[in-house]
């Protein structure tokens, strides 16, 4: 009845009763509005998740290279004519690992500032999983210095490593779609651990217990690859002793 006189009261003043009544059945507008890609850009999109990959890859092909001169002029800290130790090992392992942790700053403190894109969620919790993630691509870099033993090297087989890398880290294609061995292997890159944490920390504003399969992913290849650096370096020494 209420309804009815609200009706006759808006006809009464000149709006149609029956537009009214229209609106009422269909209820309140629905609006479409995006949580984190407020923009709906390409770049909010795609840029906060390729920043990692971009500072994995040209940090790898750095340290990479890097030791692959040292053991080539059996210079540097791990292949001069001093036997290497662990404390040589993991000085250089933090001084590289200095290098990505800056990088990976740039992007999340400076880059996505200056661009504008979605970003200091828990920025706290991004920082330090950017130093579990620095530690992480600076042991790759050593191990594949070491293995390769030449700089070119180095180069050519990380820069036809990209692209996989990005789809298979299930941030522009699902992984649930993909085989299981490629996402078995996917697991073992830190971008695939990397791409996710720091989108839910620094976009989505996530709690560190939220990261936990990342955070594990991540520290399980830390320990992994800073046990393959410390092997391939002293296979490497060995080497060039003889």
């Amino acid at each position: 009845m209420a309804g009815g006189v609200n009706v006759a009261r808006v006809a009464h003043q000149g709006a149609p009763a029956g537009a009214l009544l229209q609106s009422a059945r269909a209820g309140p507008a629905f609006i479409d509005q995006p949580l984190y890609n407020l923009t709906r850009g390409y770049g909010s999109y795609v840029v906060v998740a390729v920043g990692v990959l971009i500072v994995q890859q040209v940090m790898l092909m750095a340290i990479a290279s890097l030791v692959s001169s040292w053991l080539e002029a059996r210079a540097g800290t791990l292949f001069g004519a001093q036997p290497v130790g662990l404390g040589a090992l993991l000085g250089t392992t933090f001084g590289f690992a200095l290098f990505v942790f800056l990088a990976l700053l740039y992007f999340i403190g400076f880059g996505f500032w200056f661009q504008d894109y979605p970003r200091g969620g828990n920025f706290a919790g991004a920082l330090a999983f950017a130093a579990l993630t620095a530690l992480t691509v600076a042991s790759l870099g050593i191990a594949l210095g070491a293995w390769f033993a030449d700089r070119e090297r180095a180069f050519q087989v990380l820069l036809a490593t990209s692209v996989p890398f990005i789809f298979m880290c299930g941030i522009v294609f699902p992984r649930e779609a993909m085989p299981a061995p490629i996402n078995a292997l996917a697991m073992l890159i830190p971008t695939t651990p990397g791409v996710f944490g720091f989108v839910k920390l620094n976009q989505m504003g996530a709690p560190w217990s939220e990261i936990r399969p990342e955070f594990l992913n991540m520290t399980v290849l830390l320990l992994l690859y800073a046990a393959l650096a410390a092997w391939a370096v002293h296979r490497r020494r060995e080497e060039v002793a003889e």
